[in-house]
């Protein structure tokens, strides 16, 4: 009997791996096959932290060194760049919940009296200046991390460099690129400044109060640190060596206070920077609900094209699933994805092959995906009719504003630039302007017009639409309609339209 059912229990265990995949499995044979297909890469790092499914994984390919060719740890930490700026704008978070400052405040009490003279000195109005504009990049400030900087970075990979020096050399570059909230320019020295902030509010190094808002110790997060500002953590691999093929850079052979003072400046195994992350948006770190979403805070700006960044976080779509996160100089990133609870980070160990980060991300994200296909299709399902809602509704503004004698639901409905096309008797193109064609709806005045949606189709932030309008005894038009969605919303960029009478529709039956 007792071998009967110890048979059984084998068996039980062979079906199970038959028809179980083996998700860590296919995630390692994903990697691997990346790398090689691409061997320049050095080498691939991944870690994915899936709770609800019991996935906390961490899988490599490749070398942690191109010259001996030392077969790459899965848990080796690396530099992860300006995958830092999400930790930077945690801890700003913490410190607003510890009622120390706010996202509106002036910095110009809050940086050092030093750097206060050395920016008003060159123009820069730092009482005009808010937390939240060097936290989206909207401060204004030129960035002193451009090509002269890389270049005497070439040069000189040794050179020792200081908080101080950057920011002086910020003000050295050039002239404030605008006001505040005006435009987008990324800049490192936005988050040296922060970190001078985070000082003034907590009375220690900006490592240090980093680490204590952050709760790693209290998390797990255990293999983190900030090198040469920090000892290196009790049993923590070897850093692994991270390259610029292009520029023959290796990191081993470079002074890390280049890119130390909160642009850059940590190093963590894949494992612990994706536990970051998830543990921040599972409300672990910044506990209170409302503060913690500010994270999401959006600053428009005056130009054309907007950016899809928040505060030090940066917004991604794989699958149909937005993702949150941020990229680093060397290959690195971070990405959480709500819909299932999952984040992901990878390192890729050159940085010419940067571009494999969306390859791997991709890869992996799908196979977690699939285990999640229920919820996945619900969710797909509950985008896409949001999304047709929405556009409906814009639809709807444009028909019944057009029918009814509503000026205002038509202004809400097109973008204000927006123009109408058609074609002439003659076979000539007319363009009229979209104001123009609201001015000519009187407010209250109704006419017969009878409108309905004919299709929709939309992919992201783009969609076109077909209404047909019918003004009885008289004409059928069709109109084509471009949307784009920008800042949360819908709008009707432009319309094309074409029309047949009601005779040649009667003829044609």
């Amino acid at each position: 009997m007792k071998k009967i059912w110890m048979a059984f229990l084998v068996y039980l265990v062979v079906q199970n791996l038959y028809s179980q995949p083996n998700i860590e499995a296919k995630l390692q044979f994903s990697i691997d096959s990346i790398y090689q297909a691409h061997p320049d890469a050095v080498g691939i790092m991944v870690h994915v932290e899936a709770p609800e499914k019991g996935i906390s994984w961490s899988g490599a390919s490749g070398y942690s060194e191109r010259i001996l060719k030392t077969k790459l740890d899965p848990n080796q930490p690396a530099l992860i760049a300006s995958s830092i700026k999400t930790y930077v704008s945690a801890t700003i978070l913490r410190l607003i919940e510890e009622k120390k400052i706010t996202l509106d405040q002036s910095i110009e009490n809050l940086v050092s009296k030093k750097t206060k003279k050395l920016f008003e000195k060159d123009g820069y109005n730092l009482e005009a200046i808010q937390v939240k504009h060097l936290l989206s990049h909207t401060s204004g400030i030129e960035d002193y991390a451009n090509q002269d900087y890389i270049e005497h970075k070439d040069k000189y990979p040794t050179y020792r460099w200081t908080r101080d020096e950057q920011l002086k050399l910020t003000t050295e570059v050039g002239n404030p690129l605008g006001k505040p909230g005006e435009k987008f320019s990324y800049a490192d020295a936005n988050y040296l400044l922060l970190t001078e902030i985070i000082e003034d509010s907590t009375n220690l190094p900006f490592y240090e109060a980093m680490r204590t808002l952050l709760k790693f110790n209290e998390l797990g997060i255990k293999n983190t640190w900030f090198p040469t500002l920090e000892k290196t953590p009790i049993n923590t691999k070897e850093l692994v060596h991270q390259y610029w093929r292009e520029k023959d850079w290796d990191s081993y052979n470079m002074d890390v206070s280049w890119d130390l003072y909160g642009g850059g400046g940590i190093a963590c195994p894949t494992k612990d920077l994706a536990l970051f992350i998830q543990h921040f948006f599972n409300g672990n770190i910044v506990e209170n609900d409302s503060i913690r979403n500010l994270i999401f805070t959006y600053i428009p700006t005056k130009e054309t094209e907007q950016y899809p960044y928040y505060l030090g976080l940066s917004e991604d779509t794989y699958h149909g699933m937005k993702a949150y996160g941020h990229g680093g100089f060397w290959g690195t990133i971070m990405l959480y994805f709500p819909s299932i609870n999952t984040s992901i980070s990878v390192y890729i160990l050159d940085r010419e092959e940067r571009k494999l980060r969306r390859n791997v991300l991709d890869a992996i994200s799908k196979i977690i995906f699939d285990t999640y296909s229920d919820r996945l299709n619900s969710y797909q399902e509950k985008i896409e009719k949001t999304e047709i809602e929405q556009i409906t509704e814009v639809l709807t503004d444009y028909i019944e504003g057009t029918s009814n004698g509503e000026p205002d639901r038509l202004r809400k409905a097109f973008h204000s630039d927006f123009n109408l096309y058609t074609v002439t008797i003659e076979d000539r193109l007319k363009i009229r302007s979209g104001e123009k064609y609201i001015s000519n709806v009187k407010k209250g005045e109704k006419s017969n017009r009878v409108g309905r949606i004919i299709s929709i189709d939309y992919e992201k932030n783009a969609a076109t639409a077909k209404v047909e309008i019918v003004i009885p005894n008289w004409r059928i038009y069709t109109d084509y309609f471009l949307l784009l969605k920008y800042e949360g919303t819908w709008k009707i960029v432009q319309k094309s339209y074409t029309y047949r009478e009601i005779s040649e529709s009667k003829n044609n039956k």
